[in-house]
């Protein structure tokens, strides 16, 4: 019933440094339900890629783990799921740095999470990046935006003392048809950041090849191209990170006219 694609990749501002790509993507799919994670660890962090990485198989594992419980429940079952994901997350990434000796801050990471079956949507999200959804009656809507720090250019992490107190989550008895998470590499080109509006012709050829059976670590392939091209790092040197995912089979409302499906 679930496809899910998607793509992490270095940006050339890291590639010129010798920097490894700091963003992580994982998820988790069944026939009944899916969940996935999305992280993208400080600039500022020495293993901000460790972090980004432990974060987001941490959450995949706990969410698809404790799911069918929260299914079974309401709104505040699946409210709980995803608090208790990150709590998980925090408590691993202590774990880590208690282990190899380093500061909790050297694993600093946002992290977007999604877990849905047919009939529940529910997200979480610290940080920046964007969480972006189709609902079946074709609405497209940015149901978690960027959130900054109180500096410009900062972010909350998942790691910080008070982590639970900026977690936001969302949760809707609503079927989804297509969603995005993506981090704050591209979010500038698929949102218009002062109304927080998808930016639709962006999305449309992702969501279009969901129609289709698709092979998911072909076509995470041609994402990750994508994401690479000269045309995306004309305009952002960030690492980058884009996670598609939606139900088929499915019929999804028409889109805007004019554009087409990409060749993936």
């Amino acid at each position: 019933m679930w496809q899910v694609i998607g793509a992490s990749v270095q940006g050339t501002g890291h590639v010129r440094q010798g920097l490894p790509c700091q963003d992580a993507c994982h998820w988790q799919v069944s026939d009944e339900y899916l969940a996935v994670a999305v992280g993208d660890g400080l600039g500022s962090a020495l293993y901000a890629d460790v972090g980004a990485r432990l974060a987001v198989e941490t959450a995949v594992t706990h969410l698809a783990t404790h799911l069918a419980q929260a299914a079974a429940g309401d709104a505040e079952a699946w409210r709980r799921l995803v608090q208790a994901a990150y709590a998980e997350v925090h408590r691993q990434l202590v774990a880590c740095a208690e282990e190899t000796g380093q500061p909790l801050n050297a694993y600093a990471t946002t992290l977007l999470v999604l877990a849905a079956t047919p009939e529940w949507l529910a997200v979480g999200h610290i940080g920046d990046g964007a969480i972006v959804v189709q609902f079946a009656d074709g609405r497209l809507e940015t149901v978690s935006p960027p959130v900054n720090g109180e500096y410009v250019n900062s972010v909350i992490p998942v790691t910080a003392d008070d982590f639970a107190c900026h977690i936001r989550v969302r949760v809707e008895p609503a079927a989804v048809l297509r969603a995005a998470l993506l981090t704050d590499g591209i979010q500038s080109l698929c949102i218009n950041l002062a109304t927080m509006t998808p930016y639709r012709p962006f999305f449309t050829p992702f969501f279009a090849a969901l129609d289709q059976e698709l092979d998911g670590s072909a076509t995470s392939g041609e994402v990750a191209h994508f994401l690479e091209s000269e045309r995306i790092c004309a305009k952002t040197d960030d690492d980058k990170t884009l996670v598609v995912l939606g139900r088929l089979p499915a019929s999804i409302p028409a889109d805007d006219p004019g554009v087409s499906a990409p060749a993936l």
